[in-house]
């Protein structure tokens, strides 16, 4: 029998199983294993490497489980993606810097809403199929995310939704009307006065 992707296989044994001696298992014994999950947009690598120890208890295969689950919604909530990168078997032909982003972003941040909102109820040491994702994978929600981990999270998350925007639609430029004109053009080249003293205009980058 051919193996499928992204599927969990089970072996379960059975406790009337006798040894060559003849003697009695006596204990029902189950294992499991995943085969290779595609697409997949990120690395465990890289998850342990920027959430650190809140994850430690969770498998390699867990957190592969849910990056992959995100990787395949990227093209649910980016059809153009498809059509601009090409898709074989779900799978993009090129996965652009800001995808890879976007999913490690979001793969931390389901993991900690996870792991350090109810944590105390020993979701860490969850297997895959019980590991509970808040509302989607992927998802905004309305969870409290006083939690700097979390926060730094979403805004990464805001950070490459905005550069997979600008990939499908290009840049995206503000755009004004002038007062008793019906000129509508592109807010570019213009030099903009500040009132009031340190004030400044930035935008801060943001790692996956």
């Amino acid at each position: 029998m051919a193996l499928v992707r992204n599927r969990r296989y089970t072996i379960r044994i059975s406790p009337f199983v006798k040894s060559e001696d003849g003697d009695l298992l006596n204990v029902a014994l189950e294992y499991f294993f995943t085969t290779r999950y595609a697409p997949l947009y990120c690395s465990t690598t890289v998850i342990r490497s920027r959430i650190g120890p809140f994850i430690f208890d969770i498998p390699d295969d867990t957190i592969n489980f849910v990056i992959h689950e995100i990787s395949k919604n990227v093209l649910v909530q980016w059809p153009g993606l498809g059509t601009k990168y090409g898709v074989t078997n779900g799978v993009l032909n090129e996965v652009p810097k800001a995808v890879q982003g976007y999913v490690c972003c979001a793969t931390r941040y389901q993991l900690l809403v996870t792991v350090l909102l109810e944590g105390s109820r020993g979701l860490g040491s969850k297997m895959l199929g019980d590991f509970r994702i808040d509302k989607g994978f992927g998802a905004k929600t309305t969870i409290d995310r006083s939690n700097p981990a979390i926060a730094q999270a979403q805004e990464c998350m805001d950070y490459w939704d905005t550069k997979i925007e600008e990939l499908l639609v290009g840049p995206l430029t503000p755009r004004v009307v002038v007062k008793g004109s019906n000129v509508d053009e592109p807010a570019t080249n213009r030099n903009w006065k500040f009132r009031g003293s340190n004030t400044s205009l930035s935008r801060r980058g943001t790692q996956w």
